[in-house]
């Protein structure tokens, strides 16, 4: 049995903050398992076409369902991945921009309504994220931000099936086995029962609505093979599944980052609020790329927490003659890892001040003041961005890179333009990162905080722009 996933999944993220603090290269996390501590190796293992995924993915590889996260060969992955780019492309993004628009109007209108008391800002944000991908996936909401409740009891059953799957899956010789077992053939078929219902709604809206689930089944007739509706009930699962617990994680790891560095978030506000005066520039795209204070807080809370850990497992062809990786030998069928969160911490990457989040590092600038105050010159700063791969790398890396960006972007503009945010009374901020569980994705516990309104006005107004977006989605869906 694997030792990194299993430890991961059974212990807080402690655990891997003990493995950054370490000095180490390499270490044996498995009879047959490598984990690398080394920037130089990270492109050989996620880049290399030698190097397919690990049996840790065989879990996604259910009959029927077959989602592109599981797909281990590359061939069959490129297909999938051309349907993917498609529809997460630059064109696409500005469609899908006016419904996180739609989005963030109703969350800043429900943040309001619930001002001065203590929120877990953590459940709402995954409320938002799924809203917004089932718009994005199906052009469906779930509403989850109007009710102010899991609506369709998806959040917490895709923790749990997270949670067991990083076990399982390192044991694959049992996953036959678990399709006769009650629980996990309930988990699988109550995922598959509520895709098959949005498949079904979505088909109802014909063949020129613009969203992902219109370029996964390839209403554009672009690929010379139709894809199988299977197929893309499983991409359409993957994506609202995966694309919202990564995005409110790291928009909450953010927040919370800002929390622990009040002088941190005091200046990102002021930039904010300087930069956008009304509602309408909120969500500006364009103008949010001229925040470099911005892009430095987003790049410094995914470099200290990346949204996989551990990183993405590869396998050395177990039927070849082995595999060199850097000056090492790897034998056939071995595990291998580019541990990203101690690389994206290592003092030979990233100094001075390693494991502390202090933004400034991704500036460009002749001298630099850190939070001690003292001064130090752009010569004694080592910032090495070809150790920084919090999306993966390579053709098996994120797909929605871009629009999880937008989405980071956009949603810590809004709330940050609005709302003074506090640490909720009584709330240990301590206890947020302490909770974090790495299980392949992370999952996190609550982030309670206390919002007061800066600009009552100017939600309300939102309220109006809200409604001109859902009429423009609806018109650009149909003119496209």
């Amino acid at each position: 049995m694997s030792g990194m996933a299993m430890w991961c999944a059974s212990v807080s993220l402690s655990e891997s903050l003990y493995m950054s603090t370490q000095s180490w290269k390499f270490l044996y996390t498995g009879p047959n398992e490598l984990s690398f501590r080394r920037k130089d190796i990270i492109e050989p293992i996620l880049s290399n076409k030698e190097l397919h995924k690990g049996p840790y993915y065989d879990l996604r590889q259910v009959p029927a369902r077959n989602p592109v996260d599981g797909i281990k060969d590359y061939r069959e992955h490129a297909a999938r991945r051309r349907l993917w780019s498609r529809g997460t492309s630059v064109s696409m993004t500005k469609i899908y921009t006016q419904s996180l628009i739609v989005g963030i109007h109703e969350l800043l209108d429900e943040l309001l309504k619930r001002q001065d008391t203590t929120i877990d800002i953590s459940e709402w944000l995954s409320f938002t994220a799924t809203d917004f991908m089932g718009r994005m996936t199906f052009s469906t909401s779930f509403d989850m931000v109007k009710m102010g409740y899991d609506s369709v009891g998806i959040i917490k059953p895709v923790e749990e099936i997270t949670y067991q799957s990083n076990i399982i899956a390192q044991t694959p010789w049992i996953i036959p086995y678990l399709m006769w077992l009650p629980q996990g053939k309930k988990a699988l078929n109550q995922g598959h029962r509520l895709g098959g219902d949005m498949v079904r709604k979505r088909k109802a809206l014909g063949t020129d609505t613009r969203d992902l689930y219109y370029y996964l089944m390839d209403e554009a007739g672009f690929e010379n093979v139709k894809p199988r509706e299977t197929d893309v009930l499983s991409d359409g699962i993957t994506a609202i599944a995966a694309g919202s617990d990564t995005t409110a994680t790291a928009i909450t790891n953010t927040l919370y980052y800002l929390l622990k560095h009040p002088d941190v978030k005091t200046r990102l506000q002021r930039d904010i609020r300087e930069a956008f005066s009304s509602s309408r520039e909120v969500y500006d795209y364009a103008k949010s790329v001229k925040l470099p204070f911005l892009d430095a807080c987003i790049n410094e809370s995914l470099r200290l927490l990346p949204p996989g850990l551990t990183g993405f497992q590869r396998q050395v062809d177990p039927s070849g003659r082995g595999k060199m990786l850097g000056e090492h030998f790897v034998p056939p069928g071995t595990n291998v890892y580019a541990h990203l969160y101690s690389i994206q911490r290592d003092p030979r990457y990233f100094s001075p001040l390693p494991e502390i989040f202090w933004p400034d590092r991704w500036l460009d600038q002749n001298t630099y003041t850190l939070p001690t105050g003292e001064s130090i010159s752009k010569d004694a700063l080592m910032l090495s961005r070809d150790a920084y791969y919090p999306f993966s790398i390579g053709q098996q890396s994120c797909a929605g890179r871009n629009i999880a960006l937008l989405e980071l972007k956009t949603l810590l503009i809004a709330i940050l333009r609005h709302f003074d945010i506090q640490v909720a009374e009584g709330y240990q901020l301590d206890g947020y990162e302490e909770a974090l569980k790495d299980v392949h994705v992370t999952l996190r516990g609550p982030l309670c905080v206390r919002l007061h309104s800066v600009a009552t006005w100017m939600i309300k107004t939102c309220q109006a722009t809200s409604y001109q977006a859902r009429n423009r989605t609806d018109f650009q869906s149909r003119e496209q």
